[in-house]
């Protein structure tokens, strides 16, 4: 397809510390949250963040503007491009006339597809407002459902809990005697969550999460267990690639005893304790979830912790290609 585009100079630069840390620096000069376009969400700044600091992944960012001088940045993508997530791409324009150059950016940098009916690339996080422009640029492919993103800040406390009672490695003993345990996910567990999972989840992805990031954890049930062998995983919840907490379940032979709300409890804390800015600098990122507006178990037990809702709905959605311009014939 011929991409006609308007006139617009670019740049695309290697996501690093230092052109995450930079970019990030600009967003004080962007629109505040509620204006049309809203600043970049909070999911952005955390995928920004992971990304920069994470020796296994890499990425791309594209630009409108220059980042030495953060007022003049109109429009920028975010390509990420680890092994689990290829070619996942963040948007963000003060005007929509923006978006499209970028769009056409992104899918020159994209490889080859040996499947001609696959996706080129995926849309991550998009707003309602920037939704409906989309409609006009793209073809979709794959598209989620609307999610809810629910947030906590970084210095709020974790309701109900102190922090030595959901840390790594904590204790208990419940009104019923049993005993348990926070630790992290494991390849044991894989199979379990997997099985349990209602998104998809992949045994790949889990391994690569595991392998990547100690963010993750899980409740065992530590009673009776020989020396030297694995306590059973009863309850879990996960620090996805893009720190959003998620992928949380209890067995069902364990439910209504708190496990759900303190495994995610622990999952916060681990990321309020265990990601750093590109600089250095200590985490006060609010931690967020992604909960689908009829999931009203995992709305209760984020809310029982201090998340809430920030109103903000959002869907994933791929894109086979570019919608035809005018003056492109049969968008060859």
């Amino acid at each position: 397809m011929a991409v006609l585009e308007e006139p617009t100079t670019l740049t695309t630069l290697p996501l690093t510390a230092e052109t995450a840390a930079q970019l990030l620096s600009c967003f004080d000069s962007l629109p505040p949250p509620g204006s049309t376009p809203a600043a970049p969400s909070v999911s952005l700044v955390a995928t920004l963040v992971l990304h920069a600091t994470s020796p296994t992944e890499t990425g791309f960012l594209i630009l409108a503007g220059d980042l030495a001088q953060p007022a003049s940045v109109r429009a920028f993508a975010v390509v990420m491009t680890d092994s689990f997530h290829p070619w996942i791409s963040y948007l963000w324009a003060s005007d929509a006339s923006l978006m499209r150059p970028i769009l056409a950016s992104i899918a020159r940098l994209v490889p080859a597809q040996k499947d001609p009916t696959a996706d080129r690339f995926y849309m991550y996080a998009v707003t309602k407002h920037y939704a409906s422009i989309f409609d006009s640029l793209v073809v979709r492919g794959f598209c989620t459902i609307d999610y809810d993103m629910w947030t906590i800040k970084h210095d709020a406390p974790l309701s109900g809990f102190a922090s030595e009672d959901v840390s790594l490695g904590a204790e208990w003993t419940d009104a019923d005697g049993k005993r348990f345990k926070i630790d992290v996910l494991r390849t044991e567990d894989v199979a379990q969550v997997v099985a349990a999972s209602t998104t998809g989840t992949t045994a790949d992805y889990l391994h690569h999460i595991i392998a990547t990031s100690k963010l993750h954890r899980t409740i065992r049930h530590i009673d009776n267990v020989p020396e030297g062998l694995l306590a059973p995983a009863v309850s879990w919840c996960m620090s996805h690639a893009d720190l959003s907490v998620g992928l949380l379940a209890t067995d069902p032979a364990y439910r209504a005893r708190g496990l759900a709300r303190r495994c995610a409890g622990s999952v916060t804390l681990s990321q309020r304790q265990g990601v750093r800015f590109p600089d250095g600098r200590a985490n006060t990122l609010p931690a967020f979830a992604y909960i689908a507006p009829d999931n009203t178990a995992s709305q209760i037990t984020m809310g029982k912790i201090g998340f809430v809702n920030t109103g903000e709905r959002l869907q994933w959605f791929g894109v086979k290609d570019l919608s035809p311009l005018p003056g492109d014939i049969d968008g060859k």
